[in-house]
């Protein structure tokens, strides 16, 4: 199940009574490089050549000068996620939606470095040969998805994440072979990085990284790897779930009661129907909470009377069917206090009847003009 942690506010409840005797009338309204230039010198005869190269902003750890290299390239590992992903629309950020895993061809018992010398070398799981950035998201080409890797297996120690030092520069500082004791394992997640709004996923489309390409297994050197994981672009679609409003205005009004309908605390009267019309994607768990915009720490199920009120001892209630609905934070969190289920939606167009009334609510009771405002909150899970 997924929840959402961004707020979209559906409806504004704004209700105004009369006298008790005029009727109420209950109103919804929307809320809501050049390449580095060189510099040469001009030698002499007597002079000495020498050639300084600089290697700074690169993955680090160890002196490169015959350093550990890669003795051969192992062919490209691939995996695939699903053909299509669903995602709440404002699924919460770290929401892992999928995990893939998948193992490197020909790793088991294999060299994957020789020749260290000077220092020995370091072993990276990283997006690309350039900055760092330990435990990197990598960027995808659907809004809010990102996704995250790491290498296990292979007698490395523990599971690297993306741009991490494995075994901590530890590659010998000799003439002999490092192989892969087991074979080597790689995972993928896709994850939630903001709002969600769907589309064909492509790893590193722009920016870091190498489009298609989703980590490289670099050794010693920088720039030289052993093996790649790729992911075909195109190959999945992502579908934010999440509703559309289709009633932006609801007109309610209450029929007058007289005082003696409301004879006792407690007493209701002037039960009448409306509701909210929606429009959703398929498979949408749909849930809601009302909040007492006036009195928002309010959990009971009676509206305190807002701005404009002139009666006194009487109150609204919102019913979903027979069960009174009682108020809760402005939160579309899963499980918010007072959170309650209005159904899966099937696709297409959704209807969520509620009915409202009076109570009376003290002694003595004033006839009056009664406001209230409330707001919906939905939750996507």
């Amino acid at each position: 199940m997924f929840s959402v942690t961004e707020t979209e506010k559906l409806f504004r409840l704004f209700l105004r009574l009369g006298h008790c005797r005029s009727g109420l009338t209950l109103h919804v309204r929307t809320i809501l490089p050049r390449p580095r230039g060189s510099r040469s010198n001009t030698l002499t005869a007597r002079k000495i050549a020498a050639a300084v190269i600089s290697l700074s902003g690169m993955l680090t750890g160890a002196e490169y000068a015959h350093a550990c290299a890669p003795t051969a390239t192992f062919p490209d590992a691939s995996v695939s996620f699903p053909a299509t992903i669903s995602v709440p629309a404002n699924a919460p950020v770290g929401t892992v939606i999928a995990t893939v895993s998948g193992p490197i061809p020909n790793t088991a018992g294999a060299t994957y470095s020789d020749n260290c010398g000077n220092g020995g070398g370091s072993v990276f799981w990283a997006l690309t040969a350039g900055p760092v950035q330990p435990n990197r998201i990598g960027a995808t080409s659907v809004p809010g998805i990102g996704y995250t890797s790491s290498i296990s297996g292979g007698g490395l120690s523990g599971t690297a994440t993306m741009d991490t030092a494995i075994d901590g520069a530890s590659l010998p500082n000799n003439s002999g072979a490092n192989y892969f004791s087991s074979q080597v394992m790689v995972t993928v997640k896709l994850v939630v990085t903001g709002p969600v709004k769907g589309g064909v996923l492509t790893l590193n489309p722009t920016g870091p990284g190498s489009q298609n390409v989703v980590g490289y297994f670099y050794v010693g050197m920088a720039g030289r790897y052993a093996f790649r994981v790729l992911s075909p672009s195109g190959a999945t679609s992502i579908t934010a779930r999440g509703c559309n409003v289709t009633t932006p205005a609801v007109g309610i009004t209450l029929p007058s009661v007289s005082p003696s309908s409301l004879s006792s605390t407690g007493a209701v009267a002037g039960n009448t129907l409306f509701s909210l019309g929606l429009n959703c994607a398929a498979g949408t768990s749909v849930n809601l909470t009302l909040t007492d915009a006036t009195t928002p720490s309010n959990t009971s199920n009676v509206l305190t009377l807002g701005s404009g009120s002139t009666a006194s001892g009487v109150g609204l209630q919102i019913l979903n069917g027979t069960t009174l609905i009682a108020y809760g934070p402005d939160s579309s969190a899963a499980g918010n206090t007072n959170q309650w289920s209005a159904g899966t939606a099937s696709g297409g167009p959704m209807t969520i009847p509620l009915n409202v009334r009076y109570i009376r609510t003290a002694n003595p009771m004033t006839p009056g003009k009664v406001a209230g405002l409330a707001t919906f909150t939905m939750s996507y899970q």
